[in-house]
């Protein structure tokens, strides 16, 4: 259920914020959830809606999948060392 919700506010946030606060929603939800694999396709979406300008002067059509890709591979190793994370 709250997958889905957090499904639901990257979509709005796709629309109504600009690309880099979405990815600042996409970070967050990251930590959020255990495995939140979704955020590469958002972040692809992110790529596909606003992918032809560039990026803080960095002009690669999928940065951003990058960015999430390499986020989201390194975060379970940053939720390791946090102390507020619960380690399994």
């Amino acid at each position: 259920m709250w997958r889905l919700f957090a499904n639901c506010t990257l979509l709005l946030a796709a629309f109504f914020l600009p690309p880099y606060g979405a990815l600042l929603v996409i970070f967050g939800f990251i930590f959020i959830f255990d495995a939140f694999v979704e955020s590469v396709a958002w972040a692809f979406v992110l790529d596909i809606l606003y992918g032809g300008g560039g990026f803080f002067g960095i002009h690669f059509d999928y940065l951003l999948t990058a960015i999430t890709i390499a986020f989201f591979l390194s975060s379970f190793q940053i939720k390791r060392m946090l102390t507020f994370y619960p380690i399994a």
